[in-house]
């Protein structure tokens, strides 16, 4: 069996059992939504996301750390579908749920600012950007090695920047 097979099998059992709003129930819709999201059909991902963050808010309430999280997914997911706007609109609403819960220094918040500031480099929103991904920095501190990413996100604006320059 595929794990796309088993992922159904397990939610129609759950929610048979369980309920469909039930935590179990909704961690095999996410994990379903994986499965979709690594054979990029993105389509069928959201619309599992869309299902665990209904489930979610409704039995955690709309600023449950798990609803953050789902957020965050879900801009992820309009990230690598080309769908930047809706993509800046969502980590911002993750960003919303996950900073009054971990607090500024939590390294998921810099996970979900890095990628927010890489969106906002795509949409030509460089100043933005590069602010958002200066914030990730003090954050996480500029010699940790999980900064990285964000350097190299820096570079992409830098990059970005240059390029806008060239073209005038």
């Amino acid at each position: 069996k595929s794990a796309e097979a088993n992922y159904k099998e397990a939610i129609a059992i759950d929610v048979a059992d369980l309920g469909e709003e039930h935590p179990e129930t909704l961690s095999a819709r996410e994990n379903l939504g994986n499965v979709y999201f690594r054979s990029k059909r993105y389509d069928e991902t959201l619309r599992n996301l869309d299902m665990v963050l209904a489930g979610r808010r409704k039995a955690l309430g709309a600023d449950a750390e798990p609803v953050g999280r789902t957020l965050a997914n879900m801009a992820t997911v309009y990230k690598e579908a080309g769908r930047i706007p809706e993509s800046e609109r969502t980590y911002r609403e993750a960003l919303a749920v996950l900073v009054p819960k971990l607090g500024e220094q939590n390294l998921d918040v810099a996970s979900v600012r890095m990628s927010l500031g890489d969106a906002l480099r795509k949409l030509g929103k460089l100043d933005e950007a590069e602010a958002v991904i200066k914030d990730g920095l003090a954050t996480l501190g500029e010699n940790t090695p999980n900064c990285g990413y964000l350097w190299a996100e820096q570079a992409n604006v830098f990059e970005a920047r240059a390029k806008r320059c060239r073209q005038k």
